[in-house]
């Protein structure tokens, strides 16, 4: 039997809640579920990014130039959260700052491992890259609503076919049938 997580990953600090709700095997390494995110967020992956789980810190050692950072090619997922609440904390682009929270919801024993993840839900889209955090976002969302605002029409032109409110689990669940292509080519562009 293998056990697999299902996950609740949102975005913290932002009104309404933006998550996804995710299964993974349970033995992925934090490196993964970086990717798996990555993709299930729909983010770009062109930031830096750490977990942390009470005083640790895990993440890419290389990429962070830093020595006392635990690898997180080297954590499990089960080696970290070990019962059903526990909450794993991710940072992804330290200059906007997009705090999540990795619950784990439910752990199931199931005949085979999910691999490729899944995800199984989800409400809303992830803010744009590069808009600024929080604040920046509640700008963005204020900005492409209000066709009075002085920024209307530039951010329509920023944001593009941007749309706050659209999930697409199908897209999400495709670009998960090709991860391990999608990790290998990050660690090639990435010297890793």
């Amino acid at each position: 039997m293998e056990r697999n997580y299902i996950l609740r990953i949102s975005i913290s600090e932002i009104e309404p809640l933006i998550w996804r709700q995710v299964k993974v095997n349970a033995d992925i390494h934090l490196s993964e579920l970086h990717h798996v995110i990555q993709l299930a967020m729909g983010w770009k992956n062109y930031h830096l990014y750490q977990f942390s789980y009470h005083d640790l810190l895990m993440g890419n050692p290389v990429l962070l130039d830093e020595k006392d950072i635990i690898s997180d090619r080297f954590v499990t997922l089960a080696a970290i959260l070990k019962k059903e609440g526990d909450v794993l904390g991710y940072e992804y682009d330290f200059g906007d700052g997009w705090m999540h929270e990795v619950r784990l919801e439910t752990i199931t024993n199931e005949a085979r491992a999910s691999h490729p993840p899944v995800c199984l839900n989800g409400e809303r889209n992830s803010p744009p890259e590069d808009c600024g955090g929080i604040g920046g976002y509640y700008s963005l969302l204020k900005a492409l609503t209000d066709k009075r605002n002085p920024e209307h029409k530039e951010t329509l032109q920023w944001a593009g076919t941007y749309n706050p409110e659209k999930t697409n689990l199908e897209a999400i669940n495709k670009s998960f049938q090709s991860i391990r292509r999608y990790v290998r080519k990050y660690e090639t562009e990435n010297g890793l």
